[in-house]
C-alpha cells in the first residue's frame, strides 16, 4: 500500500494565489495572504539653462544657423526589487489575487529661476515624489537597477511663440517632451559639451507612463 502524500500546510488557501502568480520565487508563508512582490521605483531630475547653438549646415568653409535650445543635466535611476510581501486584509483566494497591487505616480513639477511662471532660461524639472508599482512577481522577474546622468544634453527648441517660456501651459508641455525624451530614448548629449553628440537609448528603468508632470 502507498504512503500518502503529505497534505501542504504550510500554503492556505488564501495565500496559494499570491506563491502561484510569482511562481513560487522566495515564497515564505508568513501571513494571510503572503509571497513575493515585485516592486519598480524611479526618480528623476532635470536641470536646464536657454543657450544659443550653432547647428552645422554641412556645408564647406563650416558654417550654420545659430538656434535656441536647452542644455540638460539629467540624473536619475530606477530599480527592480524582490520582497518578502503579507498582508491579512484578504481573507480569500480571489482577494489574494491582487493584494501586493499598488501604484504612485512619479509626480514632477517645474521650478525656474529666472520666472515667477514657466521655464524661464534657467531653473529645474524635478521629483516632488517618486513613482513606484508593486505586483506579485512573476517566473523571470528579476532583481536589476539603472543610474544614468547625461550632461550637456540639448532640447532643441521648437517654432513656440514668443513668451512660451514665461507661459506655465507651453513650459509644461515642452517639459513633458523632454521627459518623454529621456524614457524613450533621442536625446542629443556630449558628456563634455566638445565632443561630437551621442544620442540617448530608451530607459525602461525610468517608465514614462508613471510620471505625472
Amino acid at each position: 500500500m502507498p504512503i500518502p502524500a503529505p497534505t501542504p500546510t504550510s500554503i492556505t488557501g488564501a495565500s496559494l494565489p499570491g506563491n502561484q502568480a510569482g511562481g513560487g520565487q522566495g515564497y515564505i508563508n508568513s501571513g494571510t495572504c503572503s509571497g513575493t512582490a515585485f516592486t519598480h521605483t524611479q526618480d528623476l531630475i532635470v536641470f536646464y539653462k536657454v543657450q544659443n547653438i550653432t547647428r552645422q549646415n554641412g556645408g564647406f568653409p563650416p558654417s550654420g544657423t545659430s538656434v535656441s535650445a536647452l542644455n540638460l543635466t539629467v540624473m536619475g535611476g530606477g530599480s527592480d526589487s524582490l520582497a518578502q510581501f503579507s498582508t491579512s486584509s484578504s481573507a480569500n483566494m480571489s482577494g489574494c489575487l491582487g493584494a501586493a497591487n499598488a501604484v504612485q505616480a512619479h509626480t514632477m513639477t517645474l521650478s525656474s529661476t529666472t520666472a515667477a511662471a514657466g521655464m524661464g532660461t534657467a531653473g529645474a524639472i524635478y521629483t516632488v515624489s517618486g513613482g513606484y508599482r508593486r505586483r506579485w512577481t512573476q517566473t523571470g522577474d528579476v532583481a536589476s537597477t539603472d543610474y544614468r546622468t547625461y550632461t550637456n544634453a540639448l532640447y532643441v527648441i521648437p517654432n513656440l511663440p514668443d513668451g512660451w517660456n514665461s507661459n506655465a501651459t507651453l513650459s509644461n508641455n515642452v517639459a513633458r517632451q523632454i521627459v518623454r525624451l529621456i524614457c524613450h530614448g533621442g536625446l542629443q548629449f556630449s558628456e563634455d559639451g566638445v565632443a561630437p553628440f551621442e544620442i540617448s537609448k530608451a530607459w525602461p528603468m525610468i517608465d514614462f507612463g508613471l510620471i505625472d508632470i
